[in-house]
């Protein structure tokens, strides 16, 4: 009996699609196996199972693994993996070879806050300063006097182009300079009167714009200890 020309059809197709498939099938598990001899299984595991895992190398941003746990291939070179939860976290740099998969356990911290000091604090403005004769030790008095002023600032600003000279006396056997301007610690405005001297004297006034009420005075290094 001859086949019809549906059947005819249909066996030439499977002649065509057979090797096509016999080659795809070929190439994916070359592929695979390349893969499998390139790079090595890496299983990370985070000690809180909501923290987030993440993973960088150098000059690159970092990429999210997966949440409590995560697993890998990697290629061999050197990672940074870090997994972080609700203010606890934790890293670690990885060395990828080829062999055995590879455990990564991170159990996770609390993270300190930094300690507040004249350091995390942003100053803007002072750099102004040392137009109007402040040394650099003089700046950072002031910084200084600032954070024992509000040690919970997070922003000083002068608005530079209120900083005015004092007049100074000719007949005053004081020799220190002064020097006012107005600013923001944080969102509440101030004026400032700093008095200066030498390489290191500064005293600071702080008042309210408002109302002229003194909020603060001190002055570094504390009168009367300097040299």
């Amino acid at each position: 009996m001859t086949p019809s020309y549906n059947e005819r059809r249909a066996v030439l197709t499977l002649v065509v699609l057979i090797p096509i498939a016999i080659v795809v099938f070929t190439l994916n598990f070359l592929n695979a196996w390349s893969v499998r001899q390139s790079t090595n299984i890496v299983d990370v595991s985070a000690s809180e199972k909501n923290a987030v895992i993440t993973i960088s190398q150098t000059g690159t941003e970092a990429a999210i693994m997966g949440v409590g746990q995560a697993r890998v291939r990697l290629k061999p070179g050197s990672y940074y993996i870090e997994a972080h939860s609700a203010g606890k976290s934790a890293s670690k740099i990885l060395r990828v070879t080829r062999g055995s998969p590879i455990d990564v356990p991170l159990k996770l911290i609390p993270v300190s806050s930094p300690v507040a000091s004249q350091d995390t604090i942003t100053y803007n403005g002072f750099g102004e300063l040392a137009e109007n004769g402040f040394s650099t030790t003089q700046v950072l008095n002031l910084k200084q006097l600032f954070f024992t002023y509000n040690k919970d600032a997070k922003t000083v600003r002068i608005t530079t182009n209120t900083i005015k000279n004092g007049a100074r006396d000719p007949n005053s056997t004081d020799p220190a300079f002064t020097l006012t301007f107005s600013g923001y610690i944080d969102s509440t405005s101030f004026n400032a009167t700093v008095k200066y001297t030498g390489f290191e004297m500064v005293e600071l006034t702080i008042t309210n714009p408002v109302s002229g009420v003194m909020l603060f005075n001190g002055a570094l290094p504390e009168l009367g200890t300097a040299d």
